[in-house]
């Protein structure tokens, strides 16, 4: 009993230790999603308050606090400012999307992470899927219909860098972005054809392609029950290679982490991350991810210092 008691100890000991010295990190990650420009960074949260940095898109952003429209950001260079929500996308985690790749019937979604678990919903092959977390062999995914459930790791393909049958898999991969209701999806690329299916926010889309019209880009889409209809891209977040979300931040000891052109120690350093700054890695390899600033030079940092 005493050995116990000194065990449980101990390990409590430990874990106060740990907390105590764990390095304090952003609140979450996000990732500029201007679509032209890069985003305005502000001294204050105001509309009228001066510009201080700016941050290219598809760059991330360590998200410090949220400040009614704003979020309170740090950037690469360490600078310290405001950049408006609606141009950011936060992400606590990796935001995957996922194509089903069963060769003939739809891959069943299940209640939990198991072959026995319920079955509560079912996504077409060829669909995609919002990737949320991974729990053994089995992803734990979001539906259009806003479903949450667990469909198996073999059935279900990266969106973003799949490439083994190009001409069988999407362009690209996107994450529904409305704010409140869901994405009305609909027959044609026009905002008065008839609405056939609707796709919840923060579930993902397959991206068939995209249309231009007198007032929108639309997306030509593939939904989880197989019907393929149209989504105004200014509620889709497309995530391609250079758009994947994947942020983390920088967890260097002391100075900012170095960003080299190339994944090596000898190659040159073409820009700094501050320690605590968030990066969006668009490719990972060999301990180096291959990443974005918010300058918008693309290079490469190590694994090593990265959270």
């Amino acid at each position: 009993m005493y050995k116990i008691l000194k065990g449980l100890l101990q390990s409590a000991v430990f874990l106060i230790a740990s907390l105590v010295t764990m390095p304090a990190f952003a609140e979450a990650c996000g990732v500029v999603t201007t679509e032209r420009d890069p985003l305005n960074i502000r001294e204050s949260s105001s509309q009228t308050a001066t510009v201080i940095a700016k941050a290219a898109s598809g760059s991330a952003l360590s998200i410090l606090s949220t400040h009614g429209t704003w979020y309170k950001v740090r950037l690469n260079d360490d600078k310290v400012g405001y950049g408006s929500v609606d141009y950011i996308r936060k992400s606590t985690s990796q935001e995957g999307c996922g194509i089903v790749t069963t060769k003939r019937d739809p891959l069943n979604i299940r209640k939990s992470s198991s072959q026995t678990a319920t079955v509560i919903a079912k996504a077409a092959n060829g669909s995609a899927l919002r990737i949320l977390s991974t729990h053994g062999t089995w992803y734990k995914v979001k539906l259009n219909n806003g479903d949450v459930g667990y469909g198996s790791v073999d059935y279900i393909k990266d969106g973003v860098n799949y490439t083994a049958k190009p001409t069988s898999y999407p362009e690209s991969c996107g994450i529904v972005i409305t704010k409140q209701d869901p994405l009305n999806i609909r027959k044609s690329p026009s905002q008065t054809a008839k609405v056939i299916g609707k796709a919840a926010t923060d579930s993902a889309l397959r991206i068939l392609s995209t249309h231009d019209s007198h007032d929108y880009t639309w997306g030509k889409v593939k939904l989880n029950n197989g019907d393929v209809g149209y989504g105004r891209m200014d509620y889709i977040m497309e995530l391609t290679p250079k758009k994947a979300v994947l942020c983390v931040i920088v967890t260097t000891k002391r100075g900012p982490l170095n960003i080299r052109s190339g994944p090596s120690q000898e190659k040159e350093v073409i820009g700094k991350a501050a320690k605590g700054s968030a990066l969006n890695i668009v490719d990972s390899s060999d301990g180096w991810d291959k990443v974005i600033l918010n300058n918008g030079k693309v290079g490469y940092a190590s694994s090593d210092y990265v959270r």
